[in-house]
């Protein structure tokens, strides 16, 4: 495939299919716009906008990676897991998906009952229409909220009601990391942590080596530079793939989208690391 001038890429990024703001295709027709070679769309417990995705792709000549961020919760920490080149229509992914879909509806049913009791009754039917088959999260009821007056900002929103251990706020059911790490390399992905200067420890991700952990999201926008310098050393050091990406959404004033240096190499290394998982699977069975 040709690719475009400048040889970034962005391997993180989330369409409206999740918690984000444009369609997939739209996503990769900024990415083209942004002069990426290729991007990840990597929309929160759906795969839902992958083909899409790959199809606009292969008509701008960005490369689209298929993947995945699933939420986990670890032995006394959260932790963000992106999957890379999973296979998107891999039965025990769709499986999950299927399964989340179904707990993101009730937490959010949850959430306005309680968004109710406060006085601020939201038009549920509406809602689910609104995001249809995507991954229904805070950040719609958010946007609801400010629609019918009841906030004046998204931000305000999770200030006052959403944020974790505000007045409307309902925990949500998360995978143990080892799970998802399964469930990723199952799908003939790559275990990726995402920004772990955000939410882990050394320790976590040491822990997180121990189940399997294939690399660590290095380059990402909340890092702080002296972070960034010590996961590069942290990845070198026991022998991790790293990734990195803005974490767009589309979402207010800062559109992070192809603003950060992140080198066409790891895009190389990843694709190279997932051809040889592929190969290897490929010899065991061949064996069997």
């Amino acid at each position: 495939m040709k690719h475009l001038s400048g040889k970034r890429v962005d391997l993180h990024l989330h369409s409206n299919h999740s918690d984000g703001v444009w369609p997939p295709a739209e996503v990769v027709k900024k990415a083209a716009e942004a002069e990426l070679a290729a991007i990840a769309l990597t929309d929160h417990d759906t795969v839902s906008g992958v083909g899409e995705a790959l199809a606009e792709g292969d008509r701008l000549g960005v490369d689209v990676v298929p993947g995945i961020e699933i939420s986990c919760q670890g032995d006394g920490y959260e932790v963000h897991l992106l999957g890379l080149f999973v296979d998107h229509e891999n039965a025990g992914l769709l499986d999950y998906a299927r399964w989340y879909h179904e707990e993101r509806r009730n937490r959010a049913r949850r959430i306005l009952d309680r968004l109710a009791e406060m006085g601020m009754p939201l038009d549920q039917d509406a809602l689910f229409a609104e995001v249809g088959n995507g991954s229904l999260g805070r950040p719609h009821i958010a946007e609801f909220l400010v629609r019918q007056g009841y906030v004046s900002s998204f931000e305000e929103a999770f200030e006052l009601y959403l944020g974790d251990g505000k007045p409307a706020y309902v925990p949500k059911r998360k995978l143990h990391p080892r799970e998802a790490i399964r469930l990723v390399k199952e799908a003939g992905g790559l275990a990726i942590a995402a920004h772990p200067g955000m939410d882990l420890t050394d320790e976590n991700l040491l822990h997180l080596l121990s189940l399997g952990l294939d690399g660590i999201e290095v380059v990402h926008p909340k890092h702080t530079p002296e972070q960034t310098a010590h996961y590069w050393e942290f990845a070198r050091r026991h022998n991790l793939l790293v990734s990195g990406g803005s974490d767009c959404h589309g979402r207010g004033d800062e559109i992070l989208l192809g603003t950060l240096d992140v080198p066409y190499q790891i895009y190389v290394d990843l694709r190279e690391a997932h051809a040889r998982r592929v190969a290897g699977v490929v010899a065991t069975n061949n064996t069997e």
